[in-house]
Parts: C-alpha cells; structure tokens; sequence
C-alpha cells in the first residue's frame, strides 16, 4: 500500500484579515469592561495598569511605608522610600516621618 505525500497548504489569512480581528477583539474587550466596571472604573483601572496616578506624592510615600512597616523590612523602611513626583523627578520621603512604625527601631 503506497502512501500518497501530504498537501502542506494551510489557512491562509490576509494581514487585513489578522488587524482587524484584533481591532475588533480590543474592542468587545473595552465595551465589556464599561459594563463591569463603568466608565469611571474602568479609567481608574486602566491608570492603575500602566502606573498613572492621581495620588500625592506624600500619600504614595505614606503607603509604601506603611507596607513595609507592616511586612517588617526594617533596612527598606528605615532607608526611606523614593516616589516619582512628575516627570523623571523622584523625592524621598523619610518612613519615620511620614508613617510611624512602632515595631521597627531606627537608629
């Protein structure tokens, strides 16, 4: 029994095709999350992704912080936090100052 070769021909899909399944996918994807999370909530959700924040520099400090008071990182949180304030601007804030942490000394 002779086996006879395979046609190796496979879908072909136009690059149009390909673009705008994906344009189409992003879309269904957005329209679902609006409806999840609303308009406002689905804004805040996208900043949180790509590390847009309406926060105070100090406020964000004050949060670092306190996380590393919290998971007792003692070297980090008596080191003090840097935040980036606008632009490549970064500040550094004190932890010992801005969130009191009672369960590490520093000295």
């Amino acid at each position: 029994m002779k086996l006879r070769p395979l046609d190796k021909k496979g879908i072909e899909i136009s690059m149009n095709t390909l673009i705008i399944t994906i344009i189409v996918v992003l879309v269904l994807l957005i329209v679902a999350l609006s409806f999840t999370y609303g308009m406002r909530g689905l804004i805040d959700q996208i900043k949180r992704v790509f590390g847009v924040t309406t926060e105070s520099p100090q406020a964000l400090a004050k949060d670092r912080c306190a996380n590393l008071c919290a998971l007792q990182r003692t070297e980090a949180y008596c080191n003090g936090v840097d935040v980036l304030v606008t632009g490549n601007e970064t500040r550094h804030f004190d932890c010992t100052v801005e969130s009191p942490c009672p369960g590490i000394p520093c000295t």
